[in-house]
C-alpha cells in the first residue's frame, strides 16, 4: 500500500531495519561466542606484565560553534514572536546535528540584530572571534501574502567571509519547519553535508489500539498518524522521491 503526502522526506525505516537487523546478529554472536570470552579472560590472569587495556577516545570530529541572530523584518511586520520562534527553531536544529552547535547567547559580545543585506559591509567579525564563535546565521524576513520569504547569510568568522547565501520560503505559521532547513542549510554551509533536521521518519505504533503508520520529524516531534484504518501495516519505506511511503 501507498501513503502519499507532500513534504519532502528520507528513507529513514530502512536504515532503522538495517539496525535492528545488525543488532539481532552482533547479540547473536555474542550468544555464540560467549563461553570463549570467559575462557580467554580466565588465561589473562596467569599473564606476566601488564594486560592490554582498551581506549576509547571521542574521535575528531570538530563542532562549530554558530551565533544565530535575530532575523531582520523587511516590508510589512513578521511579529516579534514570529521572530523569536524563528531563531529558536533555528537553533534546536543545530543542536540536532551536533555538529553546528548553537552559541551560548551569553556570550555575544556583538549585536544580536541581524545587519541590513542592502549594507554590503562586514560583520564585526574581531568580536564574534572573542565570543567563541566559529560562524554566524543571519537573515531577512518578509511577507509574501500567505507564506514567509527568508534571506539567509552564512558566515565563516575566522575568515570573516561569507559561507552561503541563500533565499527560502515556507508557510507563514510553519516556522518550526523553516527553522529546520535553515539550520540544515547552515550545517551544509560548514561541513559540506547537508543536515537532516527538515527531513521526517515514518514508523508503526498501535497506541492507539491499532497499528498505524505513523510520521514524525527527525528528532521525534510533530508526531502525527498517516492512516487511520484497520489494514495490515508492515515495514514503511519511502519511495526514492521521498514523496510517498510503502508499507
Amino acid at each position: 500500500m501507498i501513503f502519499k503526502g507532500e513534504t519532502r522526506m528520507i528513507r529513514g525505516m530502512k536504515s532503522r531495519s538495517l539496525l535492528v537487523i545488525g543488532s539481532a546478529l552482533v547479540l547473536s554472536w555474542m550468544t555464540m561466542n560467549w563461553p570463549c570470552g570467559t575462557a580467554f579472560a580466565q588465561s589473562l590472569e596467569n599473564e606476566q606484565g601488564p594486560l592490554p587495556t582498551l581506549e576509547i577516545t571521542p574521535g575528531n570530529v570538530r563542532a562549530f560553534r554558530t551565533a544565530v541572530l535575530r532575523f531582520r523584518t523587511i516590508g510589512l511586520p513578521v511579529g516579534e514572536e514570529r521572530i523569536a520562534t524563528l531563531r529558536k527553531e533555528i537553533e534546536r536544529s543545530l543542536a540536532f546535528s551536533s555538529i553546528v552547535l548553537p552559541l551560548e547567547h551569553d556570550a555575544y559580545l556583538a549585536s544580536d540584530e541581524s545587519a541590513s543585506f542592502a549594507d554590503k559591509g562586514a560583520i564585526d567579525c574581531d568580536s564574534w572571534k572573542q565570543s567563541g564563535a566559529d560562524a554566524l546565521v543571519e537573515g531577512e524576513l518578509r511577507r509574501d501574502e500567505g507564506r514567509l520569504r527568508a534571506d539567509l547569510r552564512v558566515w565563516d568568522i575566522a575568515r570573516c567571509k561569507q559561507f552561503k547565501t541563500g533565499r527560502l520560503t515556507a508557510d507563514r505559521d510553519d516556522l518550526a519547519q523553516l527553522g529546520r532547513i535553515i539550520a540544515d542549510e547552515s550545517v551544509e554551509a560548514l561541513t559540506g553535508t547537508r543536515g537532516v533536521a527538515a527531513t521526517e521518519i515514518a514508523f508503526i505504533s498501535d497506541r492507539t489500539g491499532h497499528r498505524e503508520l505513523y510520521v514524525a520529524a527527525a528528532d521525534g516531534r510533530d508526531q502525527r498518524p498517516a492512516t487511520r484504518s484497520n489494514t495490515l501495516k508492515l515495514a514503511p519505506d519511502w519511495l526514492p522521491d521521498g514523496r510517498a511511503i510503502l508499507y
